[in-house]
């Protein structure tokens, strides 16, 4: 959703995710958690991916939940709009938005 694998991988997959928790998934795995929490604080782009695909084999491999869908947020504008922007979370930014 951000372009930052944490945001699933710190909410769904560590095991004190808040997603993890409050829905119930209870996966626990300290090998994922131990990932999730170096993939994070990975600042070499390099790296960072390669603790990713470790992390995404290892789910993969584990199986602790199975999404059949994700939400599209989709928005429609007038020619003359410009310079509309969605924020991180896909929300409309109108700080620099203006009618031609």
């Amino acid at each position: 959703m951000t372009g930052d694998p944490d945001f699933f991988f710190g909410r769904w997959i560590i095991s004190s995710g808040q997603m993890n928790v409050q829905r119930g998934v209870g996966y626990n795995n300290p090998e994922a958690d131990r990932l999730v929490e170096l993939a994070a604080a990975e600042r070499e782009p390099a790296k960072k991916k390669e603790l990713y695909d470790r992390l995404q084999r290892l789910v993969a491999s584990d199986v602790p939940l199975c999404p059949i869908y994700h939400d599209v947020c989709l928005y429609a504008t007038r020619k003359e709009v410009q310079d509309l922007t969605l924020d991180p979370f896909f929300k409309p930014s109108l700080e620099k938005a203006w009618i031609k």
